[in-house]
């Protein structure tokens, strides 16, 4: 049974620096007119709400559920850590000497956030209930296990360094912020991995002098390279921003047509538009293609199978239509010209040329 009891020799009357403390204003994110978002007390912060978040937060980075951790007198401290990690400006924080100083994306939060989970639930497993009663060797234990690489079979067959320097960056951080938890703490005396960074801990080795490790790339290597790139950039761009310019004129939907003159005579005049100015009908790609296919839209036989409706329809002003109101003598034709969008011979002529240069 987990002692809930406030850890020993760190008092009863440890104040909490972020009691009542309305997340998001404090933090800095916009909500909603009439949403509150999530207060420090309770055990889970959703900010699914929160505007303009980055538009790659996944929707999982925005949810932090504190009941993950299971020995709750530390749901706290690790709350207490998260707050800190997004809120570096708060006047308790900066009187941290060793606290990290930039605010932290709710992303990056929430993978320390994980990490610190992982961190209390391998220690309540190893008996551990109050973190005065960790040592070095509890240190150690966590980020060797937790950067054990296995095969198929479970058996180790190597180190994950990346992962290792992750939770022993966790297991540091949190002697970083000491007097700012008020639940429980680190004893006094433990200095993780006898001071050591995250990096070392993982075997990183820095390179002397401030130099850069990784080796310079020989002259012979960077020159073909730059000289290429070079000639993607003046000589190819401009041909690839035309047809880029080309393709939007093409997809781009014509005014659409009177509600009487709709159906399948609207059909037949894109598709004869594009007749008389030697337009082929555009084809898509194999992966749709394996799709009509599969789910049996198409015979393998069918002469639309390899014809973009949807390019028809935007000649034709409408948002989409079936295959069956396309005229006879369409679908007769359509496999006698059918190319990808932007195949010109123009086009490939000019590409031949510079590629040959």
């Amino acid at each position: 049974m987990i002692d809930r009891n406030t850890a020993p020799g760190l008092g009863r009357t440890a104040t909490a620096p972020f009691a009542g403390l309305v997340l998001c204003p404090a933090i800095g994110f916009s909500l909603p007119s009439g949403q509150a978002g999530p207060v420090f007390e309770q055990d889970l912060w959703d900010f699914s709400q929160v505007l303009r978040l980055p538009a790659y937060t996944p929707k999982g980075a925005r949810i932090l559920d504190f009941t993950t951790v299971r020995n709750p007198s530390w749901r706290t401290l690790a709350k207490e850590y998260v707050t800190a990690l997004l809120q570096p400006g708060h006047a308790r924080v900066r009187e941290l000497p060793d606290a990290v100083r930039t605010p932290h994306t709710l992303q990056t939060a929430k993978l320390k956030f994980r990490e610190v989970v992982r961190w209390m639930n391998w220690l309540t497993a190893h008996g551990v209930v109050h973190l005065t009663e960790v040592s070095d060797h509890h240190c150690a234990g966590f980020v060797a296990e937790r950067a054990r690489r296995l095969d198929c079979s479970g058996e180790v067959i190597g180190q994950k360094d990346h992962t290792m320097a992750r939770a022993a960056n966790v297991v540091i951080e949190l002697s970083y912020y000491q007097e700012l938890f008020s639940t429980d703490r680190y004893a006094a005396d433990l200095r993780p991995f006898k001071g050591q960074s995250a990096a070392s801990v993982a075997g990183a080795r820095r390179a002397k002098d401030g130099e850069n490790s990784t080796p310079v790339v020989p002259d012979e290597t960077m020159r073909p390279l730059l000289s290429a790139a070079l000639y993607m950039v003046r000589v190819l761009a401009p041909h690839f921003l035309a047809l880029r310019h080309e393709l939007r004129e093409l997809q781009s939907s014509p005014p659409r047509p009177r509600r009487q003159v709709r159906g399948v005579a609207v059909l037949e005049a894109a598709i004869r538009r594009r007749m008389e100015t030697g337009r082929p009908l555009d084809r898509i790609p194999n992966g749709p293609r394996g799709r009509r296919l599969a789910n049996g839209s198409f015979l393998p036989d069918a002469p639309l199978l390899d014809v973009s409706l949807d390019s028809i329809a935007r000649d034709a002003g409408r948002s989409a239509f079936p295959p069956r109101d396309l005229p006879v003598q369409v679908h007769s034709s359509a496999c006698r010209a059918v190319q990808p969008p932007l195949v010109r011979q123009r086009h490939v002529a000019a590409f031949e040329s510079l590629c040959g240069e």
